[in-house]
């Protein structure tokens, strides 16, 4: 049972805030509730098509109906036996292959962002998951887990050691300073954001000062999604400073103060910031 499957992977990832994307054939999903519930948490619900076929008729179709199951966008598709699929990106940010590769820091090509397999027919090893997440290098490691040992019907394809998973989500959250664990849509997001971003000091005086953070047009062209994703800042602190606050259109935000730098998150687009 698939959403047993799905449903145990995303109660892990809940213990310590990790957030995933969950690609579902619609026309095999019966209890769209738990994936609801799923998307309510931070998870994506991605299409992998309705019939696990290649049609790019399906393309569209699979979008539409997870969207009105779910009530939020669909942004990502994983390709059914790893075939890309064409006109993808008229559809979707993202498509996923399972090339074993490492994604760079700006893929050029995201209707093909990669994967490693993992389970009997890839990696199967906290040690193996662990090891290609320290050798990233900055870029972004994708994890193909097709189902978990022990948690969905005999027989299903490459399913990945439970021990596996659990203790990679351990050794992450040991070491989440350094890692950013997420979802495919979320990632991509992040990345063609922060291509695309501007950020200008615009005014300064002896209290504050103001940036904006702006993208360009050749992305907020693209109405698949919004755009609207925090990007993270940093901006050097004036000396003397104290009482610190960070607004955005006058919406106070979290910060942090480190090393003479003001870090935060903010929104493309969302408004003129106040340090």
């Amino acid at each position: 049972n698939e959403v047993n499957s799905h449903s145990w992977a995303a109660d892990e990832l809940n213990k310590y805030g990790f957030k995933a994307t969950f690609y579902v054939v619609t026309g095999w999903t019966h209890d769209w509730s738990a994936y609801k519930q799923m998307a309510q948490k931070g998870h994506e619900i991605g299409s992998h098509t309705d019939s696990h076929s290649g049609n790019s008729s399906e393309l569209s179709s699979s979008k539409s109906t997870i969207e009105r199951q779910i009530g939020q966008p669909c942004l990502t598709i994983a390709y059914p036996n790893c075939n890309e699929i064409s006109n993808t990106l008229n559809y979707y940010i993202g498509g996923r292959i399972c090339g074993g590769q490492t994604n760079s820091k700006s893929p050029q090509n995201l209707a093909r962002f990669d994967c490693q397999i993992c389970g009997d027919q890839g990696i199967n090893s906290q040690s193996q998951m662990t090891s290609r997440c320290s050798g990233a290098n900055g870029g972004w490691m994708v994890f193909l887990i097709h189902g978990i040992q022990g948690r969905q019907a005999n027989g299903s394809y490459s399913p990945t050691s439970a021990d596996a998973f659990t203790g990679t989500l351990q050794w992450l959250n040991q070491n989440k300073s350094d890692y950013w664990v997420c979802t495919a849509r979320d990632a991509i997001m992040y990345l063609k954001e922060r291509d695309a971003a501007s950020f200008k000091k615009i005014a300064s005086d002896a209290s504050s000062d103001t940036y904006s953070l702006t993208l360009n047009q050749s992305l907020t062209s693209n109405t698949l999604c919004k755009w609207d994703y925090p990007l993270s800042v940093r901006v050097p602190m004036q000396s003397g400073w104290s009482n610190m606050k960070v607004t955005q259109s006058d919406k106070e935000l979290e910060f942090e103060e480190k090393n003479g730098y003001v870090y935060f998150k903010a929104i493309p687009g969302g408004g003129d910031i106040v340090v």
